[in-house]
Formats: C-alpha cells, sequence, structure tokens
C-alpha cells in the first residue's frame, strides 16, 4: 500500500497459470529494535539485532498455514531483518517464461510507495511436494536462485523466479542489504524534506527514487523555489538529522485516514494501513521499508531544481552514502576537467565560460562563412541555368546553414528544363534536395537507390532526410543523375 505521496505503481502483473497453491496459516514473528533517543541524537546497536528469522518445521508441515499479507510482511515489520527461513506457499508461470513465487513471508520489499523493489537470493533448503511442471525433488538443497522483480499483486507478494518451485519447498531468503539500506535512507530523507517543505508550504505532489547508480532523486512541488530559500530548508533538514530522532511504524484505521490515493486493488478492509511515523516531525501513510532514526540518513543535498507538470518544479536531492559517492564523482570530473582545460579547480567556471563564449563566436563566423559560400554556388547555379540541364553538388558534411541559404535562394524559371540536386552530407544524418522540371523523376531514383531515406514534395521541389548512406549509394546515385 503506497504512501500518499506516490508516484511509483506497481506494474502490472501478467495473466499468470495457477500450478498448486496450498493454505497455510502461521506467521513469522518479526523481531524489533527499539532506539532510545534524547537531544543529542539517537545511538542505534545494530550489532543486537537478529539477522534471520525462522519458521518452524512443526507450524509448515500443519495442515493450515497463512501467507503474510503485503502490509504485514517481515520486511516491513522489520526493515533491518536481511534474512530469513521460509516456505513456498504457491508457484505461478507467468508469460515471460519465468514463474512467480509466493512465500509464507519475505524479507524482499515489493516495488511500491515511491521504492523500487528489493534485490536477493532464494535459497533451497529442502525440497518440497510435488507440483504441477515440478518434479517431486525440485531444485536440489543448496540452489540458489537470484530474485531482481518483487511486485505486489492486491496484498501478495510475488517474487519473480527463474525455475518454479515446489509448494512447501523450504527455503532461506536474503535480501541485498546494500541496496536496501541506500532505498531506506533516500526514503526516509524524502519524507523527512517533505515534511519541512510543508511547513514552508510547498506541499508535495509526487516524488522520484532514482536507481542507486544514477544517485539523484526529486520531489515535484507547486513552485520553484528560491536558491535562498533552499539553502535555508538543507540546514534545516541536516540540522534535524544530526540531532537524531525515532522513527517508526503504525498501525491505524482506514476509517480514520484518507484512504482517496490508496491504489484500487489494496483491499484496505483486510490489508494494514501503515503510517510511518517521524517523531515529533511527521506521520505519512506508506508501505516501504524505513530507518529506525533520522541520524541513520547521515545527510541530504539539494541539488538543482528543473521544471515540473505546468508551474510546478522539480527539486532534485540525495541522502545518506549517495552524497558520498556523488561528491567523489562530482570531484574527479572537476579534476579531469581541470587536466583538459589546464587550469586550476578555482579557475575552471571562468574558462568554460570563455570557452563556451569563444565558440559561439566561432559558430556564428562558420555560419556567415557557409551562407557566403552558399551565395557564391548559387550565382554559379544560376548561371547553367541557360546553358546546362542538370548540375549537382555534393557536400562532404550536412551544414544547415548552407542547406537553408541554397532551398531558399534557388529560383529556376518554370518553363526551364534544368534540374539541380544537392548531396548535403555523406555518411550519416545528410540531407538531399532536388529542384526543376524532373525534380519527381529523380525523388523516384532516389527512392530507389538509397535504402535509409524518408522525403517529399511535389512539383518542382523535392527534399530528404538520410539517415545512413549505405556502401556505394551515394555515388552511383551522383553517376545516375549527371549521365
Amino acid at each position: 500500500m503506497p504512501e500518499v505521496n506516490d508516484v511509483t505503481t506497481a506494474p502490472e502483473v501478467a495473466d499468470v497459470k495457477l500450478l498448486k497453491e496450498n493454505e497455510i496459516v502461521a506467521s513469522v514473528t518479526s523481531v524489533s529494535m527499539s532506539c532510545d533517543n534524547d537531544d543529542a541524537g539517537c545511538e542505534v546497536d545494530t550489532g543486537a539485532r537478529k539477522e534471520v528469522a525462522q519458521t518452524g518445521e512443526s507450524e509448515i508441515n500443519e495442515a493450515k498455514v497463512s501467507e503474510a499479507k503485503v502490509g504485514e510482511l517481515a520486511c516491513q515489520k522489520d526493515s533491518f531483518l536481511k534474512s530469513m527461513e521460509t516456505c513456498v506457499v504457491a508457484c505461478e508461470a507467468n508469460d515471460g517464461g519465468k514463474y512467480f513465487v509466493r512465500f509464507q513471508d519475505t524479507v524482499l520489499f515489493p516495488v511500491g510507495g515511491g521504492q523500487p523493489c528489493d534485490h536477493g537470493t532464494v535459497e533451497i533448503l529442502k525440497s518440497g511436494e510435488s507440483s504441477m511442471g515440478v518434479s517431486s525433488a525440485g531444485p536440489v538443497p543448496g540452489r540458489v536462485f537470484r530474485v531482481e522483480n518483487v511486485v505486489r499483486r492486491g496484498l501478495e507478494a510475488l517474487h519473480e523466479i527463474d525455475e518454479a518451485l515446489p509448494i512447501n519447498a523450504r527455503v532461506r531468503i536474503t535480501v541485498d542489504w546494500e541496496r536496501r539500506y541506500d532505498h531506506m535512507q533516500q526514503h526516509t530523507g524524502q519524507h523527512l524534506l517533505s515534511a519541512i517543505l510543508d511547513r514552508k508550504v510547498l506541499p508535495t505532489l509526487s516524488w522520484n527514487m532514482a536507481p542507486c547508480e544514477e544517485a539523484v532523486n526529486y520531489i515535484e512541488v507547486t513552485k520553484a523555489i528560491p536558491p535562498k530559500k533552499v539553502a535555508a530548508i538543507q540546514s534545516v533538514v541536516n540540522d534535524i538529522i544530526q540531532r537524531g530522532c525515532g522513527v517508526h511504524v503504525r498501525v491505524v484505521d482506514p476509517k480514520d485516514m484518507d484512504t482517496s490515493r490508496v491504489p484500487d486493488d489494496y483491499d484496505t478492509e483486510t490489508g494494514t494501513l501503515r503510517l510511518v511515523c517521524i517523531d515529533g516531525i511527521d506521520e505519512n501513510l506508506c508501505c516501504g521499508t524505513h530507518l529506525d532514526n533520522i541520524s541513520q540518513i547521515g545527510s541530504i543535498v539539494l541539488l538543482y531544481q528543473t521544471p515540473g507538470k505546468g508551474g510546478n518544479s522539480r527539486l532534485h536531492f540525495t541522502a545518506g552514502n549517495r552524497v558520498t559517492r556523488l561528491l567523489t564523482k562530482y570531484d574527479f570530473d572537476l579534476r579531469e576537467m581541470n587536466k583538459t582545460l589546464g587550469c586550476r579547480v578555482s579557475e575552471v567556471g571562468e574558462k568554460v565560460q570563455n570557452l563556451t563564449l569563444a565558440v559561439k563566436k566561432a559558430n556564428s563566423t562558420i555560419k556567415s562563412l557557409m551562407q557566403e559560400l552558399a551565395q557564391r554556388d548559387l550565382e554559379i547555379i544560376h548561371a547553367a541555368i541557360g546553358t546546362q540541364k542538370r548540375r549537382c553538388i555534393r557536400k562532404t558534411d550536412n551544414n544547415v546553414d548552407y542547406f537553408t541559404a541554397i532551398t531558399k535562394g534557388l529560383k529556376i524559371p518554370t518553363d526551364s528544363e534544368f534540374t539541380f540536386l544537392l548531396l548535403n552530407g555523406e555518411k550519416e544524418n545528410a540531407s538531399i534536395y532536388v529542384a526543376g522540371s524532373e525534380a519527381q523523376v529523380v525523388a523516384a531514383k532516389v527512392e530507389e537507390l538509397v535504402a535509409n531515406v524518408k522525403g517529399g514534395g511535389k512539383g518542382g521541389k523535392w527534399q530528404a532526410k538520410v539517415t545512413k548512406y549505405n556502401k556505394s549509394e551515394l555515388t552511383a546515385l551522383e553517376k545516375w543523375f549527371l549521365a
């Protein structure tokens, strides 16, 4: 069940063929961790936390054992639980040639609440019962399967796995901890940032968590924020992070909450609504995994803004360990630029500005020269109209200024038998222009000889774009035209 500010919805789950499903009733007791906090902050003893949860063998062998629902998954009850032993509840073939497997419980979070799904592994500990399409033995104990797609279907968490797993097979599920912790730093960071923005009368309309390798997320607000105000908000947010305060989840009654933005396929009557609370700062409906304390975010950096929908603005930010990685990358890029430009780091901005102005000036000069060249060629073409029937100009580069000057400046009398062909560019992204009495004849030949061409025109004019010339096409076209 995603939070109020959710913009990432679970992907459509393909129609699946149910292989077999046992009804199971038992639950995994999640391991909790308390955190004392004071004005100086909160110190978390992660070493004391249990990292593996187990469901008893005797419970799994009972006739009725229940499957944990989304909202009550082990990963949602304890987001620091890294591994657990559980069993297969159901296995379904999907349209992608793989299988959606459901477990009694899971430490892998399905996509939702603006948060991508967890990645992890499923290790076979003990084979289960025979099921349709699966041998009685099933995958041998010790086999490990990668899981990189976990989706929500209603209240079910579906894990995409390469092979079918037999019902009641005993497994150990382990989360990719670095990815999970990164997601928690970004997600809890977003909750804190949105709470502070809300106090500034800048409600969060939506947000997007970027993949770890892309580093930068964004929050969409109703208007652009002045730079000084952005700096002030960043200072407030990081001051709160340094002081630290607890984060906890409270289960609430749907009757007491605005559920208008809860997905239609999430049953609020039988499902669990979770309120993620940052002590004394924020309370927000959310299904995602979160940190235990704000101090675990480390820091948040507000980077830049880009236009959003309508008059909205997207405030780009990053948090947690991404800040260090991004700073390291920016420093490396800056020093490489420093080497290329041959100046001190402090002079890079001025150097780039000067080079930009120089490039603009050079481009302006080139434009003027190409226009002058086009005027000279137009004089030659116009002089040939009375003495020749065909004239071709072939340019190595596809210069737009030259092409525009020729097409606008060429004047061929309607009663003339003259035809002109311009081949502007010789390799990729080239252009062709034909004008004169045989324009449509030449156009038909161009389409016959050149494979990657698309053009149009009528009467005495026709022009086209060529994405890429194949070998000998251009030479063959020019040779035919001048024959």
